[in-house]
């Protein structure tokens, strides 16, 4: 039951005075078991035992990791709050001779259930019962840490956990960083699809990525449109990176933001300024002042039946020219779900039935035309392997520079590099489709394909590749001229030889001389 996880743990498993009884949860860098007091004189306790990797214990061969749970060790005893989850413990497991020896243990409260499992079993477009109530406590715990100079840095449903009385508890500190002034620094991870648009052009340096509060606030504002409808996410798309693609999109102003309609305007208001599409806009609204909002409109009483009674859709307030029936992600869960009785079934036929049609017309009625390419595209002839095509668009388009980072240049790359072979080897350990050097590859890498992701995977080495060139950009904008030379250059020198060179140093001529012809084979123009 535990295979993939981050740290499987037998049942019977004893640390702390505890015996492993049930696997509960698993991230991207712990796991998390019910358990119960070894000693039967000792009545049970309402533990949860949180492991994380023993591996993490050695920063020379796993840097990143180690700093994670250095984090989650210092912040989890730290912090104390009715809705931050309570770590009771620290421990360390022993197992001689076996994987969990040298563990780090988090003995903590164990929760009822978690705000994610809510979410995956609620009717799409309903809000859960208790919403106003649900987002009041989150917000509480947010604005504790805020004021408290802390950014949690990964807050998503599943870090949402719900106690046996039913309140909130926020959980998952690995992430979690203090602020230094207006900024705190943290590793190179998150959850995509919490993830606010100017973390793809985030800069890693040697203390780690500069983060705000404001990343926490983008976070509660996905996490309060999913419980306002029904686990909905905001941005359409199925996957996590596509979603996340389109919250690129929609702040660099290529598209609007279009909200579930069936969410009240004063509510809808307040999830469209978390999701502000710049942190100077979003820091106009901290975790504080939201906190007075959500209990002025929350009024003290339950929210969730007195939202279920709303029928009409009230399109009202939506910025950023968004109408409804458009956003995909919502739209298909909505005409999915179970149908109400009488009228209203009737009305979400209609509804149901206006916005497939306008999904799949233009604004006359006739068909819509097919999606025309665009300068940097792959060209439907080019010499690039079927199987990769559509990772490679989807890691270019994740940039919010879409004139910069395009799929040509991401596939020309690839080519040059190790003529699309995903088992290419160098001797010194640089490998996969990107020829990743390990080191590189893992400082970019958490988060992007879940806890494990590996050069000589290719959706891992693509998406990743698609992070890097978009990150490193940056760093170029005081340059002039066309940047895909820099680019290439940067990813096989490293973006101080080109900084140092003012362009592309002569070693890297040759190199990106190949980049470019194999773009120009590649690209549409």
């Amino acid at each position: 039951m535990t295979a993939g996880w981050a740290v499987p743990v037998p049942v019977g498993f004893e640390v702390a005075g505890h015996r492993v009884t049930a696997p509960l949860g698993t991230g991207a860098w712990g796991s998390v078991y019910a358990a119960e007091p070894v000693d039967p004189a000792v009545p049970p306790d309402g533990v949860a035992l949180k492991f994380l990797p023993a591996g993490a214990l050695s920063p020379a061969q796993h840097a990143q990791l180690a700093e994670v749970v250095a984090r989650e060790r210092r912040y989890a005893t730290r912090l104390r709050h009715p809705r931050l989850i309570r770590t009771r413990a620290l421990a360390t497991a022993r197992d001689p001779g076996g994987p969990l020896d040298g563990a780090p243990v988090l003995v903590m409260d164990r929760a009822r259930t978690s705000l994610a499992e809510l979410l995956a079993a609620a009717e799409p477009g309903a809000p859960l019962p208790d919403a106003g109530r649900l987002l009041a406590e989150i917000c509480e715990g947010l604005a504790h840490m805020h004021g408290n100079g802390l950014v949690h840095g990964d807050l998503k449903p599943s870090n949402v956990l719900l106690a046996a009385d039913g309140g909130v508890r926020l959980s998952d500190f690995g992430l979690t960083a203090e602020l230094e002034g207006t900024h705190a620094y943290g590793p190179h991870g998150g959850t995509p699809d919490y993830l606010p648009p100017e973390w793809s052009t985030a800069l890693l340096g040697a203390r780690g990525v500069p983060t705000r509060t404001t990343r926490d606030v983008w976070a509660f504002g996905v996490l309060a449109h999913q419980v306002l409808a029904g686990g909905l996410h905001p941005f359409p798309g199925q996957t996590g990176r596509a979603r996340a693609g389109a919250a690129l999109g929609y702040a660099a102003g290529v598209d609007g933001l279009r909200l579930w309609p069936g969410i009240p305007a004063p509510w809808r208001a307040l999830v469209a300024d978390c999701l502000s599409p710049d942190h100077a806009r979003r820091s106009a609204f901290p975790a504080a002042e939201l906190l007075r909002r959500i209990r002025a409109l929350d009024g003290g009483a339950r929210t969730g039946r007195r939202f279920r009674r709303r029928r009409a859709l009230d399109v009202s307030g939506t910025p950023g020219g968004g109408a409804p029936g458009t956003g995909r992600s919502w739209f298909a869960a909505r005409t999915s779900a179970p149908g109400r009785p009488g009228v209203s079934r009737l009305v979400w036929s209609v509804v149901a039935l206006l916005a497939v049609c306008a999904l799949l017309t233009g604004p006359t009625g006739e068909p819509a035309p097919p999606r025309r390419l665009a300068v940097g595209d792959l060209r439907p002839d080019a010499d690039v392997p079927a199987v990769y095509r559509a990772m490679i668009t989807e890691a270019a388009h994740r940039c919010q520079h879409p004139d910069l980072v395009t799929p040509a240049l991401v596939a020309a790359i690839l080519f040059v590099e190790s003529g699309f072979d995903p088992d290419a080897r160098r001797p010194n350990g640089d490998g996969g489709l990107a020829m990743w050097t390990p080191g590189v590859f893992n400082s970019w890498a958490v988060g992007v394909r879940g806890p494990q992701p590996s050069i000589f995977d290719p959706g891992d080495a693509i998406a990743v590749l698609g992070l890097y060139l978009c990150g490193i950009d940056a760093r170029f904008a005081h340059l002039p001229g066309d940047h895909h030379p820099l680019l290439a250059a940067a990813y096989e020198y490293g973006s101080g030889s080109v900084l140092a060179a003012g362009g592309v140093p002569e070693k890297a001529r040759a190199f990106v001389d190949r980049v470019l012809a194999a773009y120009d084979r590649y690209a549409v123009r």
